[in-house]
C-alpha cells in the first residue's frame, strides 16, 4: 500500500489503513422503546493508518513526524494532498494529521509500532 502526503512517501512495513466515516444522530425515543433518531449529518472522514518501522529505519519515524509536527501559516496544523487507493475510494483529497502520533516499542521486533490519524479537510463529495 502508498501513501504519499504532498508527494512525499509514508515509509513502513506492514501499512495497514483503516478509513471511518462518523454519521451523528439523536435518540428521539424519550422513554418509549421507539428507535426513530434525528440525523445530525457527516462527520469529517478519517485514516487509521499503523505501520511497522525497524529501529535500524529511524530516519524514517523521524520523516514521519516533521510530517506531522509541520505548520502553514497562522501556526495551523500543514494540509496535505494525499495519494492513496483508500482514501481515493472514500472521496478523501486533503488530510491534516489530527489525534496525535504515536510509536509503541515491540517486544519481539527490533522495531516500532506506529499509529497516527489523518482528517479530511475541503474534500468535495463525489
Amino acid at each position: 500500500m502508498t501513501l504519499l502526503l504532498d508527494g512525499q512517501q509514508v515509509l513502513g512495513k506492514n501499512m495497514k489503513i483503516t478509513a471511518n466515516l462518523r454519521i451523528e444522530s439523536d435518540d428521539l425515543s424519550g422513554q418509549t422503546s421507539n428507535t426513530d433518531t434525528a440525523h445530525k449529518g457527516f462527520k469529517p472522514k478519517t485514516l487509521t493508518v499503523s505501520l511497522m518501522i525497524p529501529y535500524v529505519n529511524q530516519g524514517q519515524l523521524r520523516d514521519l513526524m516533521r510530517l506531522a509536527e509541520a505548520t502553514a501559516g497562522g501556526g495551523r496544523l500543514k494540509l496535505y494532498r494525499i495519494v492513496n487507493d483508500t482514501a481515493a475510494a472514500f472521496g478523501i483529497r486533503e488530510v491534516q494529521f489530527s489525534e496525535g502520533v504515536s510509536a509503541r516499542e515491540d517486544d519481539t521486533r527490533a522495531a516500532w509500532l506506529v499509529q497516527f490519524t489523518l482528517s479530511e479537510k475541503l474534500s468535495n463529495p463525489e
